[in-house]
């Protein structure tokens, strides 16, 4: 039976960046997959095969781990929305974006977490989006790019 899966449906007429988008949904629970991923280009298949790759390492962590909302709970309108999962081992950080190419996420993490403790994920074949530390103690993340797309990090502990 289902197990209050996070479906996944990459689809071989999406973008890359919204591939890694619903991956990223996929990743940040128990990864359920669909679509028609026997007609995918080879490019668009690595993305889903990194994002299983990923699961398979995370997948223990995510199942303990206790959830906040760096951005505030989810705003169904909202440009962004981010998630972060914290475990004994690892803490990840989700970010979903659907915004425009100039936007900025403004992430209020721990205080002692800056910009070169997140350490991008997935997806690591596509351009990565800068990240920042802003003077009032949060973390900036900006993707360079309008429409949907997603990324997810991990929180370095410790120094970077």
């Amino acid at each position: 039976p289902e197990q209050a899966g996070n479906w996944a449906y990459p689809q071989p007429w999406m973008s890359d960046e919204e591939i890694a988008f619903t991956m990223v949904t996929g990743l940040s629970g128990r990864l359920y997959l669909s679509g028609f991923l026997d007609a995918m280009a080879p490019e668009q298949l690595q993305l889903v095969r990194e994002a299983t790759a990923l699961f398979k390492q995370i997948r223990g962590d995510t199942a303990q781990a206790v959830p906040s909302w760096p951005l505030g709970l989810p705003d169904w309108y909202a440009d962004s929305v981010a998630l972060t999962l914290t475990a004994p081992n690892r803490t990840l950080v989700y970010v979903w974006h659907r915004g425009g190419e100039d936007a900025e996420i403004n992430l209020r993490l721990e205080p002692e977490v800056r910009a070169e403790h997140l350490i991008e994920c997935y997806p690591r074949q596509l351009t990565a989006w800068e990240v920042a530390d802003p003077y009032d103690g949060s973390v900036l993340l900006s993707p360079g790019l309008a429409g949907p797309s997603a990324r997810i990090y991990q929180i370095l502990k410790g120094p970077a």
